[in-house]
């Protein structure tokens, strides 16, 4: 197996392990693959793909990740201690989108992978494997083969052209190279920030069209489904980490309607510091662009620090004037842009 472009390393301690307990059972594949580590999404210059594998069965874009707690597929909905957490399904599906682009790969043997360290996992959903380091090499050779031995070397070019950086040009074919030492990606540079679940998609497939011209009618395709929007309650946000902060993931879900509409945000910390809640507040939107704020939520959160890796759910109790709709619930963790997060109500 080729192992090419390793990885440049500080994300947080503990992905940066999951990343690496990853690279480590992808090392064991067969020597026709090949693994790419730590590639940049093709025509973007900041977001990252973990890993990208190569072989008979097709081309995997895997994202690794470390969830404290139980991480399982039910109803057709990847969850984390029964909480729904699709959002990274979702990305995890964009990527692989943009890399069938940029590789000029029939999208169908392009294959996203979520792999969750320290878990027991082995299923899919809506069209991403889920796995762990234990089961990724045997669920990837669990796929039939795809690309002839002929067309293996071609579809391999193509990748590497797509993701490599221009100053590393791809090695031959069967050739390996030894991964230089050095710190983990830092979250923040391989993620696009408070853009939402379909912001990233939008942004990526952007650039790609910018930088492959050739891609634009692909991208049109892609698009041709529906016009992605603001997420919908329930679905999990990803806000990149500040000056201020480390990188958060939030959630919102609505659990009672009627005039008394009430809203659990779920705050969890991705990063490596402690995260003061003292600045997190939730804000109710009707359908005449009204705002509806909880008196007292930023009091009620006052001196709560959140650990690295924990998180908190806090309820906000709204009040609906008759006649008016709920519109979308806005979740702020601070005094930037990149502290919002927006999601739309069904």
């Amino acid at each position: 197996m080729a192992n090419d472009f390793a990885q440049p390393p500080a994300r947080s301690h503990r992905g940066a392990q999951a990343v690496q307990e990853t690279a480590s059972a992808l090392a064991e594949l067969p020597p026709e693959w090949t693994v790419l580590q730590d590639v940049a999404w093709p025509g973007r210059s900041v977001a990252t793909i973990d890993h990208v594998a190569i072989g008979p069965g097709g081309v995997f874009a895997i994202d690794s990740k470390y969830w404290p707690g139980r991480v399982d597929v039910s109803g057709g909905v990847l969850r984390l201690n029964r909480r729904a957490r699709m959002s990274v399904a979702i990305t995890c599906s964009a990527a692989a989108d943009v890399l069938a682009i940029g590789a000029s790969v029939d999208r169908w043997h392009v294959r996203p992978v979520l792999c969750f360290s320290d878990q027991e996992l082995s299923s899919q959903v809506r069209g991403v494997v889920v796995c762990a380091p234990a089961t990724i090499v045997e669920t990837l050779l669990s796929h039939e083969r795809v690309f002839a031995r002929e067309t293996l070397s071609t579809i391999r070019d193509n990748v590497i052209a797509a993701v490599a950086p221009a100053q590393a040009p791809a090695p031959p074919p069967g050739r390996r190279r030894t991964p230089k030492p050095g710190p983990p990606s830092s979250r923040r540079n391989r993620r696009a920030g408070s853009t939402g679940r379909f912001g990233v998609v939008l942004l990526a497939l952007a650039a790609a069209a910018t930088a492959l011209p050739w891609a634009v009618g692909e991208v049109r395709d892609l698009r041709g489904g529906g016009s992605p929007g603001t997420p919908v309650l329930g679905e999990e946000v990803r806000l990149a980490s500040t000056t201020t902060r480390p990188p958060l993931e939030v959630e919102a879900e609505h659990v009672q309607g009627g005039r008394k509409y009430v809203v659990q945000l779920t705050v969890r910390n991705d990063g490596d510091d402690e995260f003061r809640m003292d600045g997190v507040t939730a804000t109710l939107v009707l359908d005449n662009l009204r705002r509806v704020g909880v008196p007292g939520a930023t009091a009620r959160l006052a001196g709560v620090r959140l650990r690295p890796g924990s998180e908190r759910v806090v309820t906000y109790r709204f009040t609906v004037p008759a006649g008016r709709t709920p519109e979308a619930v806005v979740a702020t963790v601070g005094e930037l842009d990149l502290d919002r997060a927006t999601w739309q109500v069904p």
